[in-house]
């Protein structure tokens, strides 16, 4: 069978979807590619002739867009990364899985606070805390705004997205409190890392 031009109607979980079957194969040692064995009498099908996968059939959309582009393309503040995560590991999807891993991990607001010559320094500065900041919400500024005595007037660019502004040292405790108060969670001592999800 030439999977590139043979047309294939899924039914998953209710959801109607029409693709090529070579789309469903591009991973042969899939679980999903494994549905579709050449004897096509082995397909499990509903009542109008559709393959019929008992699946979330919202979620494989981003499954089969996934197949098809090579792109995991997700709208704004999506938040069915666990679903979509368990649907990728059930069709045993393995690169998909990285991908999405990747995904939620930055959709986080991330704050590091580092001490002396901490992980993010390029110099020492021993009166001096980092804030080392990733995410779309800009927490450095409403940092800088609350501890307004305590900023150094000084802040640059370190790796992709990250801003480093510095503190007065005395403010360490204080910064933390604050952090948890918005409601993020610390997730690491050192360096010690506060987050809070998108």
């Amino acid at each position: 069978m030439d999977g590139s031009n043979y047309v294939l109607n899924i039914n998953v979980g209710g959801t109607k979807y029409t693709t090529y079957l070579s789309v469903v194969k591009k991973y042969p040692e899939s679980h999903l590619s494994q549905m579709f064995p050449e004897d096509t009498s082995l397909w499990r099908r509903d009542d109008d002739g559709n393959v019929f996968i008992d699946r979330d059939g919202h979620a494989f959309r981003y499954i089969l867009n996934y197949l098809r582009d090579g792109d995991v393309i997700l709208p704004y503040r999506f938040a069915e990364f666990d679903l979509l995560l368990k649907e990728a590991d059930f069709y045993g999807l393995v690169n998909l899985k990285t991908e999405i891993r990747k995904l939620m991990s930055v959709r986080k607001h991330v704050v590091i606070i580092t001490e002396g010559t901490g992980t993010f320094h390029k110099t020492a500065y021993s009166s001096k805390v980092a804030l080392v900041v990733e995410g779309t919400r800009n927490i450095s500024e409403e940092l800088k705004d609350h501890f307004k005595g305590g900023f150094y007037g000084s802040e640059e660019k370190c790796r992709s997205g990250l801003t480093k502004s510095f503190f007065n040292v005395n403010f360490r405790g204080s910064i933390s409190v604050f952090l948890l108060r918005r409601g993020f969670k610390q997730e690491m001592s050192s360096p010690l890392t506060f987050a809070i999800d998108i």
